[in-house]
């Protein structure tokens, strides 16, 4: 299945040499290009995309408003921000505002790209995986029938499912903080 890409790029001739960059490469591509920021919100909304390769300067906005608006409507697809000169003040915003990557057309990018385009469609699969995983741990914790306490290797108790609070009746936020043994002497305490 080719990766799924979507180019923010005003430049025609950029576009074309994208396009037939990524078509010569083994690995196949399916390259979608638009040159405004409002195509870009209608072309987002249409497909789902393994990565947007944003161009910094648009004739409508620019790349770091896109990334803003991908924030707040909690769009999550990987993108890479690309200019035609390196400026360190826009690199460190547009990472800050949630690019995964940013560019320079210069030298070798064309080369550089589908290492580029690999590495953060892969930390994505990674990241959504961890994600999901951490869902499931979270849910299986919370819904337990037995009581789970986790804690530092001093003692110290930093989670407790709902089952073990509900056995001590106590909170999770009080438990936290303090040492097994103190829940412990608490728990003998009940039980007597």
């Amino acid at each position: 299945m080719p990766t799924q890409v979507l180019l923010v790029e005003d430049s025609l001739e950029h576009i074309a040499m994208t396009r037939e960059f990524l078509a010569l490469q083994e690995k196949p591509y399916q390259l979608d290009a638009v040159s405004r920021v409002e195509d870009f919100w209608e072309q987002i909304t249409r497909k789902n995309y393994d990565v947007i390769l944003l161009d910094y300067n648009l004739p409508d906005g620019n790349g770091l408003e896109i990334l803003q608006g991908l924030a707040a409507r909690k769009i999550k697809t990987p993108t890479v921000m690309i200019t035609g000169r390196g400026d360190e003040r826009v690199a460190a915003k547009t990472v800050l505002a949630g690019a995964s990557e940013y560019l320079v057309k210069s030298g070798r990018y064309l080369e550089d790209l589908p290492t580029v385009i690999t590495r953060v469609t892969e930390q994505d699969r990674l990241k959504r995986a961890l994600e999901e995983a951490e869902a499931r741990y979270r849910d299986l914790f919370e819904q337990a029938g037995e009581g789970i306490l986790l804690c530092q290797t001093d003692g110290t108790i930093i989670e407790a499912n709902p089952t073990l609070c509900r056995w001590l009746n106590d909170s999770c936020q009080t438990l936290i903080g303090k040492n097994v043994d103190d829940v412990e002497e608490a728990a003998s305490a009940m039980r007597q």
